[in-house]
């Protein structure tokens, strides 16, 4: 069998010990607010070590999580939700009433006082996720991906226990994944990131542990520091991947591979569905 390669030996060879170094240092001290600038550049090579190397599906997700802060939806969102009742799935859709209830029954009151300190859905419901799929794993989506018709969820099995969406953006526009690796592998100013839907996480997995407690603590800082809670910064894309980042590197400190399945392609869901909400205040983009 042949040797496989390190998801480091992906880095930059000619930077590939500074940003390690950098990092390493950032952990030593506690610090896993590790810059822009590594964040993208250790989540792509993560990426492209993953594609060349990929893992056979063993891990199938026994529920689908949703959150939408209302009881009853707009007509338009509660369609895309529904729409995975087909799947075969148990379905749990979280309220604010019941993610309260559930974060203040099961977590350490940080948590809630995070949740609570979060003014905008979106923010919430990234805390609300991380935390039901640590506490009972499953496939969460958000409100507005719809399940394919016709998805054969027999093939919804990942490799790994967490699975995780890759983007790529260049300045506001958003890249297909796969192709700029292959045909700009050394664009300098292409980030990359892994999304906070779809996401698969099995309970007690240690990078849903990782992110959860990065995410409170971001969240809890900022508010000490009068600052509002960011969306992406804090709780959402930027926060899941430096905690991403920080279980690669305690991996590589062990020898061992990151447990993570990165999955450029999710054929089963349409994703990013345009709904009416997304041109109000409910779109975290558009909140003041």
């Amino acid at each position: 069998m042949p040797k496989t390669m390190p998801w480091t030996d992906h880095l930059p060879a000619e930077s590939r010990e500074q940003i390690l170094l950098s990092l390493r240092a950032q952990r030593a001290v506690g610090d896993r607010r590790y810059g822009l600038g590594a964040v993208h550049r250790v989540s792509r090579a993560l990426i492209a070590w993953r594609l060349a190397q990929p893992l056979p599906g063993r891990h199938r997700p026994a529920r689908i999580v949703q959150f939408w802060d209302q009881p009853t939806p707009p007509a338009d969102v509660l369609a895309c939700m529904d729409s995975w009742r087909a799947s075969g799935l148990p379905v749990q859709r979280f309220t604010q009433d019941t993610a309260r209830a559930f974060l203040g029954a099961e977590f350490p009151p940080e948590l809630l006082r995070a949740y609570d300190a979060c003014r905008h859905p979106a923010s919430q419901s990234d805390l609300l996720r991380l935390a039901a799929l640590y506490h009972g794993g499953g496939l969460y989506v958000d409100a507005d991906d719809r399940l394919a018709e016709g998805a054969d969820l027999s093939a919804l099995a990942f490799g790994a226990g967490v699975a995780l969406m890759p983007l790529a953006h260049e300045g506001p526009q958003m890249l297909p994944v796969r192709e700029t690796l292959r045909d700009r592998p050394e664009a300098p100013f292409v980030g990359y990131y892994f999304n906070t839907t779809p996401l698969f996480g099995q309970r007690g997995h240690p990078v849903l542990k990782l992110a959860l407690e990065m995410a409170v603590m971001n969240v809890l800082e900022s508010v000490a520091a009068g600052r509002p809670v960011d969306p992406h910064e804090d709780v959402g894309p930027t926060s899941l991947s430096r905690a991403v980042i920080g279980h690669a590197l305690e991996m590589q400190e062990q020898g061992k591979a990151p447990a993570i399945d990165i999955r450029v392609e999710w054929p089963e869901i349409r994703l990013f569905e345009a709904l009416d909400y997304k041109n109000s205040a409910l779109n975290w983009r558009n909140a003041g």
